[in-house]
């Protein structure tokens, strides 16, 4: 259905994970998938949204704060569909620009059979990727040892070679290298990037206070007062919700907005630490970005020229 709608509206949309993993043998078939995932370029992301809401899908998720890897997804649902639709417009890991991951992605896009109709989906050197990205980022050792028995199997010699090459075009070598290391894959060295620190700071273990330092990073330098403000002085909604036993008194909600300064303030060092190299690459590109928006001096033209 979401591939006839995207088809209709003339947007390129591939159908990724879930059962495209099943269909591929990249995943066991007796797992059931709870959403539906479709990959579409950024520049088609609001036509995409446009169509699906005339359709009676509607976003259901909640503002993504904290987020390290920021927002990759829009998540809806509709009232006459049991499946949330996540619409990805990147993947996290895939660290090239999303426009020119998509091309790549699309180029080698394949036909599957599932619910009894066609689908426009990833193949499969494309989806072991995606499939090996998902569990390095959560850390899963025994389904990454499970896909990569996976893809000897199911991929040939030449396929598996070819993965090695996409890996490396879609800008995933280090961050698919725990995979790439199982398949036996040699990965060069990437170079440092402040979206690969990003990477490591994720899948690494969660240090409190980072979320708040990639967030002023992301900022304009103007919006950092607000950006504090809102980790470390949330409104009374935000913190109802998170803690919603505490919301019917205002005493322990100031109590908990005060806990949250305190851990706030002690813990920053360590985050400073934990995401020095972050720090470093972020601040060199903010301050190249500023000096190159800086008028150079003009010579006067009665200065002689210097020999």
């Amino acid at each position: 259905m979401i591939s006839r709608v995207a088809h209709d509206a003339g947007v390129r949309a591939l159908a990724i994970k879930g059962p495209i993993l099943a269909e591929q043998r990249l995943r066991s078939s007796r797992i059931q998938s709870i959403d539906i995932d479709v990959l579409i370029p950024p520049s088609e992301r609001d036509r995409f949204l446009r169509v699906l809401s005339a359709q009676g899908w509607h976003d259901q998720q909640a503002p993504d704060k904290g987020s390290i890897l920021g927002s990759h997804a829009v998540s809806l649902a509709n009232v006459r569909w049991p499946a949330e639709l996540d619409v990805h417009v990147n993947f996290p890991g895939m660290l090239e620009d999303s426009e020119t991951v998509f091309r790549e992605l699309w180029r080698r896009r394949v036909t599957e059979v599932v619910g009894g109709g066609p689908v426009i989906a990833s193949d499969p050197a494309s989806s072991a990727i995606i499939a090996g990205l998902h569990l390095c980022r959560d850390g899963d050792q025994d389904g990454l040892t499970d896909l990569a028995g996976r893809i000897a199997c199911v991929l040939s010699d030449q396929m598996r070679s070819d993965l090695k090459s996409l890996a490396a075009n879609v800008g995933a070598m280090e961050t698919l290298r725990p995979l790439l290391e199982m398949l036996g894959v040699d990965a060069p060295v990437a170079r440092p990037s402040a979206d690969l620190e990003l990477w490591r700071l994720r899948v690494g273990a969660p240090v409190v206070g980072v979320p708040l330092i990639v967030d002023l990073m992301r900022s304009p330098w103007r919006s950092a007062p607000s950006v504090l403000a809102r980790y470390l002085n949330p409104d009374d909604r935000e913190l109802g919700e998170r803690f919603p036993s505490e919301a019917q008194s205002p005493r322990r909600l100031n109590r908990l907005r005060l806990r949250r300064i305190a851990v706030g303030v002690i813990s920053m060092p360590r985050a400073v630490i934990a995401a020095r190299s972050y720090l470093w690459i972020s601040i060199r590109s903010r301050s190249a970005t500023l000096l190159g928006r800086l008028p150079r001096p003009q010579r006067s033209h009665s200065e002689p020229p210097k020999t």
